[in-house]
């Protein structure tokens, strides 16, 4: 991404950007925050919610990606560029840097529709326990903000036989197994992406989790409609989460919907996330 330039039409990044357990709920709470009704009755009107954030910053990739959206009263977004100068601050040196805007396109199921995204990048290193604050500043001065703490690192998980094995993580974010899938019949290389964060275990002082191949690719299957399929590349990503991750194993969804059960943002809408991932291959999928 170190040559990507403003606004160029892109397609999302490849990796899993949210990694809550109850994360459906959680973006559809982010949508309905990001816009509002035409009506008589606006919760925005003369008020300091600017723009809506989203995303988290990961020290242990090498690029970040912030969404950024203003609010408006719609939830369609044209493709154009949007009013929004977008810092990240490490707050105990002070060093201050600028992100970029690309602007994805996503396509839905839907025939030809299509939305796009605002998301801002930045390929600045990012250290271990450190404190960061995002800002997100309008022309006319309008501001909306969030402050993110990263964990600590971690030692390299490992596997043995189909059991994932963590160590050194205080709190846990998520454990992701990632196919590649080759549709045999479509011809189509796939992503599918199976969460086993409510499987996590703890046995002897560590962290662990069983992984079940059989029944992902069985469900994996059954999601493509049935068709034969080719495992391409398997990988597992474990995050590490910092000191703001929400808890949410034990909120249900309606109060998960409410804007003060999850925003951390000042002057705006939306969660902004500190975490740090490791990724590692499965045993005989190294590249």
């Amino acid at each position: 991404m170190q040559g990507a330039k403003k606004n160029a039409v892109r397609r999302p990044p490849s990796a899993p950007r949210w990694l809550a357990l109850r994360l459906p709920v959680l973006l559809a709470a982010l949508l309905l925050l990001a816009c509002c009704d035409n009506t008589a009755f606006d919760p925005f009107q003369e008020s300091d919610l600017h723009f809506s954030i989203s995303g988290y910053l990961d020290g242990g990739v090498d690029t970040q990606y912030v969404r950024v959206t203003p609010v408006r009263d719609s939830i369609a977004l044209g493709p154009g560029p949007i009013d929004a100068a977008v810092t990240l601050e490490h707050l105990a040196t002070g060093t201050t840097t600028v992100l970029k805007d690309s602007l994805f396109l996503f396509r839905t199921l839907q025939p030809l529709t299509e939305r796009y995204g605002h998301n801002f990048w930045s390929t600045e290193p990012l250290e271990p326990l450190a404190t960061y604050r995002l800002r997100v500043t309008r022309s006319d001065g309008a501001t909306s903000a969030a402050t993110v703490t990263l964990p600590d690192t971690f030692p390299d998980p490992f596997i043995i036989g189909t059991t994932v094995k963590i160590r050194g993580i205080e709190r846990l974010a998520e454990v992701l197994v990632v196919y590649l899938v080759r549709d045999l019949i479509l011809r189509q290389t796939v992503t599918h992406t199976v969460s086993y964060l409510n499987k996590v275990f703890l046995f002897e002082g560590e962290l662990q989790v069983v992984v079940d191949r059989t029944r992902d690719e069985q469900n994996i299957v059954i999601s493509l409609g049935g068709t034969l399929i080719q495992i391409l590349n398997i990988k597992v990503i474990v995050a590490a989460a910092g000191p703001d991750w929400p808890d949410l194993t034990e909120v249900d969804d309606e109060t998960l919907a409410l804007p003060t059960v999850i925003s951390n943002v000042e002057g705006g809408v939306g969660f902004l996330g500190g975490i740090i991932s490791k990724t590692i291959p499965w045993p005989g999928f190294e590249e």
